[in-house]
C-alpha cells in the first residue's frame, strides 16, 4: 500500500485530471453534475471550479497534516476519484459525436 504522502499526491493529481476532464466535457456541450461545482462555474467560470477543487485539496491537506485522516480514508478518496474520472471518460465519447 502507498504511504500517506503518495496517496495525497495521487489525490492532487486526480484533482487536476478531473478539472481538465470537466473542462473538456463542458466544452463538448456536457454539464457539471455536482451542484457546488455547477454553482461555482456559473459564478466564476472555469476559475470557480478550480477554486472549489483547490479548497478540497487544502482541507484534505490540513486534515492530513494534523494526522486526523487515516491512510485508508486517503485510499478511499483516491478510489472514488478514479471512479468519477472513469465515468467522465465514458461520458465524453458520446458528447464528441
Amino acid at each position: 500500500m502507498l504511504s500517506k504522502t503518495g496517496l495525497f499526491i495521487a489525490f492532487c493529481a486526480l484533482n487536476a485530471l478531473d478539472y481538465a476532464l470537466t473542462r473538456r466535457i463542458l466544452a463538448a456541450g456536457g454539464f457539471e453534475a455536482n451542484r457546488l461545482l455547477r454553482w461555482a462555474y456559473r459564478r466564476a467560470g472555469p476559475a470557480g471550479i478550480a477554486l472549489v477543487k483547490a479548497a478540497g485539496v487544502v482541507v484534505l491537506a490540513v486534515l492530513w497534516m494534523f494526522h486526523q485522516l487515516p491512510t485508508a480514508a486517503l485510499a478511499i478518496a483516491d478510489a472514488i476519484y478514479l471512479g468519477v474520472i472513469a465515468i467522465g471518460f465514458l461520458q465524453i465519447h458520446p458528447l464528441r459525436r
